[in-house]
């Protein structure tokens, strides 16, 4: 089977950003988060937002030269 490499990328990234976001959600309920994890947390929960309103929209079914159609084993 062959998958958009955008797609496999993009999907591999917010699976990163969900389980970090939600690391950072368990550590504030239990303590403040520095600075740091404060900055990380907004930036992780922007892409989340953005990747979410690309799908809406369309963006991300369209062709990028960046990426490789990836063969799935």
């Amino acid at each position: 089977m062959e998958v958009s490499g955008q797609k496999l990328w993009l999907d591999e990234a917010m699976t990163h950003s969900t389980g970090f976001l939600k690391t950072l959600v368990n550590k504030e309920s239990s303590r403040d988060l520095t600075n740091a994890e404060k900055n990380m947390k907004h930036i992780v929960a922007s892409y989340c937002y953005l990747y979410h309103k690309a799908q809406e929209l369309g963006f991300l079914d369209e062709d990028s030269d960046l990426f490789f159609t990836e063969k799935i084993h």
